[in-house]
């Protein structure tokens, strides 16, 4: 991967196909048929054999839209984070591995290079021969691979649609197919770690399997290889009845080799990646993802909810444009929208839209604002407001909120923000270090409105080429 969008050197290709009339799935089609070298894409059948899955799933992002996709939840998973996948079991020589939503088939691929032998199953035809011609030496099938009877298996490597459907249907398929012993390494959607969507799903699971190990992945993963921006965590499982483990080993991965923010798959080291493959930088953990207890006192012990309409055309906020010290930016008109809150002047305001973000503010404007539907509008005494911003930002806060739930956009209720505990200075240091944030937060709006006014007489200057403006500042004599 480079800066540049993936495979750049498939635009031609692209290019020729569409000339001859050949787009979307027509066109991909075209390209696995010219692997045997023929037709108006036969000269793939050149491409190395090493290259041929990531040039062929490349192929199936880049001419497929996106919504095709996505509406299929065809993330494929990347080589690195398949290697992960099947790294922590050893040596597979001979065991019987499968994957019953294999896609593109990075998974398998991952289990037969550690010699596992390998099926999988596709509902996709397309991928089904996509997966048929990367996979040496699989056994791949169409149809639904959650009632599949693939017959005895050893472990399971999985990266499902995030849909309610896979997920559980994911759950009954390990259930059904996996004996005492055996293992699975699974990618699930964030909320499944603890949010209320899956929690009886989750329950089953936990009820069927020890989790012997997770990761947390960044958010945006898969979205330079064709996925979405959601998080996700991988779990690796062991059938019971096993020994009960007290611990098990997590991993905080944040460096995957490629900037997960970026669509186009800019380049990272891939330094922690590689180390945890190797089973470099694991802790052990009781729970997973490890519990995080905050001391101190409930939001709601120093803050006064309030949730009301704004006034017809009220200028909105802007929570996205928060500087360093929480203030939050002006936005523009248009707050009559329905949905939009009142933010009055002193008002700490709380996404609760990935919280996890530390996505927090204050409106310190002279008049009121309208804010988004999906904010906790909370009104604070202004002796400490300030530190309440402070502390809602910071990481202790936001690593204590459980999961919230839903994919793309995850969001937590108003009442679950409002009961989280705060870690909050006690006593007389609390109301020292306040005052201390509000002093400093006076000093600034003092410096920028001394700068603006700077700003103005620079501007006066250069449009009449008049010093005084200037040495009046300096306090100087004309």
């Amino acid at each position: 991967m480079s800066g540049r969008r993936p495979h750049p050197e498939l635009a031609g290709l692209e290019a020729r196909l569409a000339s001859a009339g050949l787009t979307g799935r027509a066109a991909f089609d075209a390209v696995v048929q010219g692997l045997d070298g023929y037709g108006p894409a036969s000269e793939v059948s050149s491409w190395p054999p090493e290259a041929r899955p990531s040039l062929l799933a490349a192929c199936w992002q880049r001419l497929l839209p996106d919504a095709y996709r996505a509406d299929r939840g065809q993330y494929f998973t990347p080589d690195p984070l398949a290697d992960l996948l099947a790294s922590r079991w050893g040596p597979l020589d001979g065991r019987m591995v499968v994957d019953p939503m294999c896609g593109a088939g990075a998974l398998l691929r991952a289990a037969a290079r550690r010699g596992a032998r390998v099926a999988g199953c596709e509902r996709d035809p397309g991928l089904v021969g996509l997966a048929r011609s990367t996979v040496p030496g699989g056994d791949v099938v169409a149809g639904d691979g959650l009632v599949w009877a693939p017959g005895s298996v050893d472990a399971v490597l999985a990266n499902p649609p995030f849909d309610d459907a896979a997920v559980s249907g994911l759950v009954g398929f390990l259930a059904r197919t996996l004996g005492p012993g055996g293992c699975a390494a699974v990618v699930w959607p964030w909320a499944f770690a603890t949010g209320r969507r899956w929690r009886s799903v989750r329950t089953r699971l936990e009820g069927e399997f020890a989790v012997t190990a997770a990761a947390r992945l960044p958010e945006g993963c898969f979205r330079p290889f064709g996925g979405a921006g959601g998080r996700a965590v991988v779990t690796w499982l062991k059938r019971r009845p096993t020994p009960e483990v007290g611990a098990l080993d997590w991993i905080d991965l944040v460096d995957l080799g490629w900037d997960s923010r970026s669509v186009r798959g800019k380049r990272t080291s891939g330094a922690q990646l590689a180390d945890a493959i190797l089973g470099i930088g694991w802790t052990r953990v009781k729970t997973w993802p490890p519990a995080v207890e905050a001391a101190g006192i409930v939001v709601s012990d120093v803050a006064k909810p309030r949730r009301e309409a704004p006034k017809a055309g009220a200028p909105r906020l802007d929570l996205g444009d928060v500087g360093s010290d929480g203030v939050a930016g002006p936005g523009g008109a248009g707050g009559a929208r329905k949905g939009r809150v009142r933010v009055r002047p002193g008002d700490v305001v709380l996404s609760r839209i990935r919280p996890e973000r530390g996505t927090v503010g204050r409106h310190i404007g002279p008049e009121e604002r309208a804010g988004s539907g999906e904010w906790v509008v909370l009104e604070v005494p202004d002796e400490i407001a300030d530190l309440l911003v402070s502390v809602l930002r910071s990481p202790a806060f936001r690593d204590a909120l459980p999961a919230a739930d839903g994919v793309t956009h995850p969001r937590l209720d108003p009442d679950v923000l409002l009961g989280a505990r705060l870690p909050w200075p006690q006593g007389e240091l609390g109301r020292r270090v306040s005052a201390a944030l509000s002093a400093l937060r006076r000093r600034r709006a003092r410096d920028l409105a001394a700068l603006a006014h700077w700003q103005a007489a620079i501007d006066a200057f250069a449009r009449t080429g008049d010093e005084g403006g200037l040495r009046e500042l300096l306090g100087e004599p004309e």
